[in-house]
C-alpha cells in the first residue's frame, strides 16, 4: 500500500479516537450515579493521546518532518501513556465505589504500568540503544496494549450488563458492542505489530497479516477505533437518560412534597380548630359556671352548655346522695330517640361515681356515651354523662375532659358552700365574697393567658398558614419550612395549654399528696421568679385529709406569690414539718421586709387573699398563722395545724 494510503488510514485512526477523546470531555462533570461517569476521564485521556500517536504516525509516514527531527521516543511514550489510561479505564470501571477499592484500582494500574517500564529496561540492555525503540513500541502494546484492551472490554461487558438490569437494555447492548470492538483491536490489533526481534513478533506481525487478509494492519486498527467511537458515543447518551430520569424523580418528589405540605396543613389546620374549639368550650363553660352560685340555675345552665358546645345531643349530672345518686340536671331525649336509654345512661354515671370514690378516678368512654367523674378538692361528688353521636373522636381528649369534670365539680362545690354560707352569717358570707373573687381573679388570669399567649401564638399559627397556603406553589422547600415552623408553635400552644390546666388544678397533690405538690410548685416558681426555692419536707411523711393538703398547697403558692410581688428576695424556703399531732408550714424569704404598719394593713385588707386570707385559710382547718418580718431581713411565715383537724372541719 503507497504512503498515502496508509497517510489517510492514521489520520481517520486518530481521528476516531481523538472525537472519542472529545465526546467524552464533554460529558465531565455531570453530576452522575453511575460508576461509569466516575471513569470516563481516563477514556477521555487514552482517546485525546492515542488520537495524538496516531497522527503522528501519519505526520512521518507522508514525510512532513525533516529527517533530522525525530519523534521516536515521543510516539513510544504518547503509546505508553495512552494504553496505561485505556488500562486505568477499564479497572476503574470495574471497582465499587467505596475508597479502598478505587485505591486497589489506581495501584493496579501502576503494577501494569510499571512491568511496561522495567520489561522496557530489560529490552535496551538486551538488544542495545539502536533496536531499542522499536523493541520498546511493540514491549508497550503487548504488555499495556493487548492487556489494557480486554481489561476494559470485560468492563464494558460487566457495565453493559448492569445497564440491561436498570431497564437500559439500548445502552448496554451499545456497551457491548463497544467491548467487542476493544477486543478485537487489543487481540488482533496488537498482536499483529512491526516485525522486530522480541518474540511472537518475529513471526506474528504486520506483515503476516498483510499476507493473511490483504489489507495492512493499521486499516484493521482504523475501523475497530471507528466501532469504538461509534459505540462509546452512543453509550454516553445514557448520561442523558439518567438525567431525565432524575428530573422525573424531581418532580414526582416536588408533587409528592406539597401533596404532604398540603396534608401537613390541612392536618394542623384541624389540631388548631379541635384546639380552639377546646379551650373556647372549657372558656365558655368557666363563664356560664362563674355567672351564678345558684345551684339549680348552675346545675341546667351547664347541661344546656355543654350540649351546645361539644356538640351532643344529651347530657345530664348525676350528685351524690343518700342512699344513691340522684339526676341532678338532665336534658335527655326520649328512649325510641336516645342513643342510649337513660336508665342505662344513669347506671353507668352512678359506676363512675363508684369507681372514683375507690380510688379509680376514670373517664368511661363507649360508642356513644361519656361518663364523667366531678371532683372536688379530691372528692368525687357526682358524674356528667354526655350521649354524643361519636365518642371515638374524645380518645385523645381524656386530659381535656377530665378538667371540663374538675371545673365543674368546683363549681358545683362553690354553689353549695355559697347555700351553706348564706347560713352562717356575716364571716362566711365575707369569705364567700373573697372566694368568688379570687376565683374571678383566676377566671381573669386564666383569660389573659388565653388571650396573651395562647391566643398570640394561635393567631401566628392562622398568620402562617395563609404564607404556606401562598407559599407551596411557589417554593414547597420553603413552604415545607413554615409547616416546620408552624408544627413547634402548636407544640408550643399545647405546652402553654397543658401549663394553665396544670395551673388550675395539679395532678400531683391528688394523685401523690402534699409533698409531691410543694415540689412541683417550688420547681415551677425557681423558674418563674429566677430565685432559688428551697423545700425541706421533716418527720414522718404521710397523708393528710385533702381539705389539708389543699389549704396548706393553697398557702404556700399565696406565700410565693407575695414573695414575686413585693419581696424583690434572692432565696426563698418552705419547710413542711409532721409532728406526731400536727403538721407545721414555714414559708421564708430574704427580700426587704415588712414594717408593722404594712403586715397589719394587708391582714385586714379585703382585696384578694393576701395574709388575711392565709389566716382564714388556716381558721378553717382549726390551725393559726402567725408572721414574723422586719425592714431587710426578710419575712416568715408560719402556720400551725392540728393533726385531728376532722373536728374543725365538721
Amino acid at each position: 500500500m503507497n504512503t498515502v494510503s496508509l497517510a489517510y488510514i492514521y489520520f481517520f485512526y486518530g481521528l476516531a479516537f481523538f472525537v472519542m477523546g472529545l465526546a467524552v470531555v464533554l460529558e465531565l462533570g455531570r453530576t452522575s450515579e453511575l460508576r461509569l461517569a466516575r471513569s470516563i476521564p481516563w477514556l477521555a485521556a487514552f482517546g485525546l493521546v492515542h488520537g495524538s500517536h496516531e497522527w503522528i504516525e501519519m505526520f512521518e509516514e507522508i514525510g512532513f518532518l525533516p529527517d533530522w527531527f525525530s519523534l521516536d521516543a515521543v510516539r513510544v511514550v504518547l503509546l505508553v501513556v495512552s494504553f496505561t489510561c485505556l488500562a486505568a479505564f477499564g479497572l476503574s470501571l470495574m471497582s465499587r465505589t467505596e475508597k479502598p477499592e478505587r485505591m486497589k484500582a489506581m495501584w493496579q494500574t501502576l503494577a501494569l504500568l510499571a512491568i511496561c517500564l522495567a520489561g522496557m529496561g530489560v529490552l535496551r540492555v538486551w538488544f542495545g540503544p539502536s533496536e531499542w525503540i522499536v523493541v520498546a513500541s511493540v514491549w508497550a502494546r503487548y504488555s499495556l496494549g493487548v492487556v489494557g484492551s480486554l481489561i476494559t472490554s470485560w468492563a464494558l461487558v460487566s457495565q453493559g450488563r448492569l445497564f440491561a438490569q436498570s431497564g437500559m437494555a439500548r445502552f448496554g447492548r451499545d456497551m457491548i458492542w463497544a467491548a467487542m470492538a476493544f477486543a478485537l483491536y487489543g487481540i488482533v490489533g496488537q498482536m499483529f505489530v512491526q516485525a522486530t526481534r522480541l518474540p511472537p513478533s518475529n513471526i506474528i506481525n504486520s506483515d503476516l497479516f498483510l499476507r493473511l487478509f490483504g489489507m495492512p494492519v493499521q486499516l484493521f486498527r482504523g475501523l475497530t477505533a471507528i466501532a469504538v467511537a461509534v459505540s462509546m458515543t452512543r453509550a454516553l447518551r445514557v448520561f442523558e437518560t439518567e438525567r431525565n430520569r432524575q428530573l422525573q424523580a424531581a418532580q414526582a418528589a416536588a408533587l409528592e412534597a406539597e401533596r404532604r405540605v398540603q396534608h401537613e396543613t390541612a392536618q394542623l389546620n384541624r389540631q388548631l380548630q379541635e384546639a380552639i374549639n377546646d379551650l373556647s368550650v372549657l372558656f365558655e363553660v368557666s363563664r356560664i359556671l362563674s355567672a351564678t352560685l345558684d345551684l339549680p340555675t348552675l346545675l341546667n345552665q351547664a347541661v344546656t352548655k355543654v350540649i351546645d358546645l361539644l356538640p351532643a345531643p344529651e347530657a345530664m349530672i348525676l350528685l351524690n346522695g343518700s342512699p344513691s345518686p340522684s339526676v341532678a340536671a338532665s336534658i335527655w331525649l326520649e328512649d325510641d330517640k336516645s342513643a342510649c336509654p337513660m336508665d342505662v345512661a344513669r347506671a353507668i354515671g352512678e359506676n363512675v361515681i363508684a369507681a372514683a370514690k375507690a380510688g379509680q378516678i376514670t373517664l368511661h368512654i363507649e360508642d356513644r356515651l361519656i361518663a364523667v367523674p366531678l371532683l372536688a378538692q379530691q372528692v368525687t361528688i357526682g358524674s356528667l354523662v354526655i350521649g354524643v353521636r361519636d365518642a371515638s373522636i374524645f380518645e385523645a381528649k381524656r386530659s381535656w375532659m377530665t378538667t371540663l369534670g374538675h371545673e365543674l365539680g368546683i363549681a358545683i362545690e362553690n354553689a353549695r358552700m355559697y347555700s351553706q354560707l348564706q347560713e352562717r352569717g356575716e364571716l362566711r358570707g365575707d369569705l364567700l365574697r373573697k372566694s368568688v373573687e379570687a376565683q374571678e381573679e383566676e377566671r381573669k388570669r386564666i383569660a389573659r393567658e388565653l388571650h396573651d399567649g395562647i391566643g398570640q401564638i394561635f393567631t401566628a399559627l392562622a398568620l402562617g398558614l395563609s404564607g404556606v397556603e401562598e407559599t407551596m406553589p411557589r417554593d414547597p422547600a420553603l413552604a415545607r419550612k413554615q409547616v416546620g415552623n408552624l408544627k413547634d408553635l402548636s407544640i408550643r400552644a399545647i405546652t402553654e395549654m397543658r401549663q394553665l390546666v396544670d395551673d388550675l388544678r395539679p395532678p400531683q397533690l391528688d394523685d401523690l399528696g402534699l409533698v409531691p405538690a410543694l415540689h412541683w410548685l417550688a420547681d415551677e416558681w425557681r423558674e418563674r421568679l429566677h430565685i432559688e426555692v428551697r423545700l425541706q419536707a421533716e418527720g414522718q411523711r404521710r397523708r393528710l385529709m385533702p381539705e389539708v393538703e389543699t389549704i396548706l398547697f393553697r398557702i404556700t403558692q399565696e406565700g410565693l406569690t407575695n414573695i414575686a410581688k413585693h419581696a424583690r428576695a434572692r432565696h426563698a424556703g418552705i419547710r413542711l414539718t409532721f409532728d406526731v399531732d400536727s403538721v407545721r408550714l414555714l414559708v421564708e424569704d430574704d427580700g426587704v421586709g415588712m414594717v408593722p404598719e404594712q403586715i397589719n394593713r394587708h391582714l385586714t385588707g379585703h382585696s384578694g387573699w393576701g395574709l388575711a386570707g392565709i389566716r382564714e385559710r388556716a381558721a378553717l382547718v382549726g390551725g393559726t398563722f402567725d408572721i414574723d418580718s422586719a425592714p431587710g431581713r426578710g419575712t416568715r411565715l408560719t402556720v400551725h395545724i392540728p393533726v385531728r383537724a376532722e373536728e374543725a372541719i365538721a
